[in-house]
């Protein structure tokens, strides 16, 4: 009896702590699409095309209305895709991801400023931030030869989102891995796209000539460093086990009196060498 009891108590305990996580997760969504609501109007999208899905709550013009069941279930692909390799679990994050869509790229400069509140950088055609009270992607699509449509590069946006989660919303990761990372993601989560295919010759051709250190040596531009960005970064989210990928990204984690890691110190927390690295690249690429 008294065993039953405690298990009687112990089950009681589990329902509570379960039902308020649920409320806590019904708040937090509510308050994401009061934010949504407020961020359409300040780009005046006064009657957005929405969608909600499983982790998502996507936001667009009137006129992707049509497009947003399909998108949304392109993106939910990238979600599940980072967030497995990641080892997230479903409340790594409070809510869902608002994920908000224009068609042109004008928008996404006025959208950094009108609400992120800050200047935008240069050529962006995304941006995140992945703090709890502010947690969104937004996406247009690509600029220059082969670009990307605007579904993907949100989803490359999502992808970065939960990396930045799994790493610590304070730990500051370099850019080759957070663009990187979102690039690889679409190798994984879209089928038939130009782009893969085009990229993967390119990967071929730079590892005769380039070592995985060039990345993130300041040694590449332009292209050649998008995708060598993207072969190194799939290799480490997707190629080196996720057990050593946890260790790498706590490697960035700031420590005393040190702000911002480097990638040699996340190597040597994840027992890594540079040249162990370039080996697992490039058995990687072939």
């Amino acid at each position: 009896m008294r065993t039953l009891m405690m298990l009687t108590v112990g089950l009681c305990s589990t329902c509570v702590v379960l039902a308020k996580a649920d409320d806590d997760r019904a708040k937090a969504i509510a308050n994401q699409k009061t934010n949504a609501v407020a961020a359409c109007k300040a780009m005046e999208l006064d009657d957005p095309a929405h969608l909600e899905t499983k982790h998502l709550l996507i936001y667009a013009p009137k006129a992707m209305e049509k497009r947003l069941k399909s998108i949304g279930t392109q993106l939910e692909k990238y979600y599940e895709t980072a967030a497995k390799t990641l080892t997230l679990k479903e409340d790594a994050h409070p809510g869902k991801v608002t994920v908000y869509l224009f068609a042109e790229k004008e928008s996404l400069a006025s959208f950094i400023r009108r609400v992120e509140k800050r200047r935008p950088m240069g050529v962006e055609s995304g941006s995140y931030l992945a703090d709890d009270e502010s947690l969104h992607v937004v996406a247009v699509p690509g600029a220059g030869k082969g670009a990307i449509p605007v579904e993907l590069r949100a989803g490359e946006m999502v992808a970065t989102l939960l990396l930045q989660r799994k790493a610590g919303v304070r730990t500051e990761l370099p850019e080759w891995l957070t663009g990187g990372f979102g690039r690889a993601t679409s190798y994984r989560a879209t089928t038939g796209q130009k782009f893969v295919a085009d990229d993967r010759k390119q990967q071929r051709l730079l590892m005769k000539k380039r070592n995985a250190a060039d990345v993130w040596d300041g040694k590449l531009e332009g292209e050649e460093a998008e995708v060598m960005q993207a072969s190194v970064a799939e290799m480490v989210g997707y190629g080196i086990g996720t057990a050593r990928l946890a260790k790498f990204l706590k490697g960035f984690e700031p420590g005393e009196n040190v702000a911002v890691k480097t990638t040699a110190q996340a190597m040597e927390a994840a027992n890594l060498t540079a040249d162990q690295l370039n080996k697992h690249w490039k058995k990687f690429v072939k």
